[in-house]
């Protein structure tokens, strides 16, 4: 779909587990991580949700095409597990 971005604060986090190919941006340095963004859609997420849409609204702002993860990263990956259409967590963001 285009880049994965793990808003996550703690390099921890990233490293227990992460959706492939997804690169670890805190909400903190959001603004630094931009040049690493393969395209202009992205998907963002962070352990429950509300980090990562506040990332998004800030990504959308900017001109980027973005999803967020609603319920986080750890309902997401458990749905996937369990063959559940994991798909329907994954919101545009439009504001």
């Amino acid at each position: 779909m285009g880049s994965e971005m793990c808003i996550r604060d703690r390099e921890e986090r990233y490293k227990e587990g992460h959706l492939e190919n997804a690169i670890s941006c805190p909400y903190g340095i959001l603004k630094e991580c931009y040049e690493q963004m393969d395209g202009k859609k992205i998907i963002v997420y962070c352990d429950f949700g509300g980090q990562s849409m506040m990332a998004a609204r800030h990504l959308r702002k900017d001109g980027f095409e973005v999803y967020n993860i609603i319920g986080g990263v750890y309902y997401y990956m458990k749905e996937k597990e369990q063959n559940k259409s994991a798909a329907q967590h994954i919101t545009k963001v439009d504001s």
